[in-house]
């Protein structure tokens, strides 16, 4: 329907692409590659719409790993991350989730950064080392000085980027040009 849709308003969509590429394998009875044809691009469609699931359940998910609260390297009551400053030293404690980006100021430990790089492996982290919100630090204790707050960490930063990026669909449009033109000059070469 959409590839007759398309044709009418004398657009070649991917979707004329596949009703071509069908119609022409059943015409020389071909019935292997006109269902590789379907097939393919049926599964193709399915993996996009997995990645795109995925790819946002991740971004999500980015959100949910900074802690609540912040505790400051002075030894004050915690507090709320909104009432964070840059430059404020604070404390993160082993077990505990880094709660804004900033640099190691003090103490030494191992930080797993694979919500965000996908590296198994916790990266050691030392005086001058950065730390990123939502890491994990695992073995020592850490001060760091505040070098953004969590509105513009890198994990906010990353989830904003697939954010947009979901919702422009930039990509479809460039493509849906780029296979009307290669059809045409396919359909072109093979009437000649």
């Amino acid at each position: 329907r959409r590839a007759l849709t398309g044709l009418l308003q004398r657009r070649i969509s991917m979707f004329a692409t596949m009703a071509i590429a069908c119609v022409g394998a059943l015409v020389l009875l071909d019935l292997w590659e006109a269902s590789a044809v379907v097939f393919f691009y049926n599964a193709s469609e399915w993996l996009q719409l997995w990645c795109v699931h995925h790819t946002a359940a991740a971004s999500d998910s980015l959100g949910g790993l900074l802690p609540e609260l912040a505790y400051p390297a002075d030894g004050s009551a915690s507090k709320p991350l909104s009432e964070v400053v840059v430059g404020e030293l604070l404390l993160v404690k082993p077990g505990s989730a880094v709660p804004v980006d900033g640099e190691v100021v003090g103490g030494s430990s191992a930080v797993d950064e694979s919500m965000l790089t996908g590296e198994a492996v916790p990266v050691a982290k030392r005086e001058g080392s950065s730390v990123f919100a939502g890491t994990a630090n695992q073995t020592g204790v850490l001060t760091l000085k505040v070098s953004r707050l969590p509105e513009d960490a890198t994990a906010a930063q990353l989830t904003m980027l697939v954010s947009q990026a979901q919702g422009e669909g930039t990509r479809r449009p460039v493509l849906e040009r780029l296979a009307g033109v290669y059809t045409v000059m396919v359909l072109l070469s093979a009437l000649l």
